[in-house]
């Protein structure tokens, strides 16, 4: 048996033959405007566990959704659609291994090292993402998923604005890769 509490479901008592489910209010980023469709996209991503904010010296989270996006971010974020997330947390494909923390590499190595290994990940060093690279990138990823997964790609994958890539264009191309494959 389990009860709602404060958006999370917490189980009060083990019945055997029931499988008890749990969620886990996610964690919110004070610095984007709320009922907007950035939120909304960012929101989305993040209870998918494919995004990642900062902390700011109070504590809080934030995403800096007009930051461009390091090329170390948009590996990780691809890395994470195809499976690559910690232990015990669900997965949209199961295409790369679970992430094992790894105490002498930076958050990010972990991600582009297996990402490599499908996509020639060559702006994985960049401090920016171009709209060049964004799109080549997803495009193979498209193209991975079909021949691991045979879905089909139904969608039209979203083009950013700019040259260089903020977290909330990656983002919106990341949601409408996912979107064009029915998820």
């Amino acid at each position: 048996m389990s009860y709602t509490k404060d958006n999370e479901i917490e189980l009060i008592k083990n019945i055997e033959g029931y499988v008890a489910v749990f969620v886990v209010q996610p964690i919110s980023f004070n610095d984007l405007i709320s009922k907007t469709n950035t939120e909304t996209i960012i929101n989305q991503l993040n209870n998918l566990a494919l995004v990642e904010g900062y902390s700011t010296e109070n504590g809080s989270r934030v995403f800096k959704p007009n930051q461009p996006i390091t090329g170390a971010e948009f590996a990780a974020m691809q890395a994470r659609l195809l499976g690559m997330i910690q232990p015990g947390q669900g997965r949209l494909y199961e295409i790369l291994s679970t992430h094992q923390p790894a105490s002498d590499d930076t958050w990010s190595q972990p991600y582009i090292k297996q990402l490599q290994s499908l996509i020639p990940v060559d702006y994985a060093d960049a401090p920016t993402v171009t709209k060049t690279q964004a799109i080549g990138s997803i495009v193979q990823l498209q193209q991975i998923i079909e021949e691991r997964t045979s879905e089909k790609f139904t969608g039209d994958l979203y083009f950013p604005k700019n040259n260089i890539v903020s977290r909330a264009e990656a983002s919106r191309l990341i949601l409408s890769l996912i979107e064009g494959f029915g998820w």
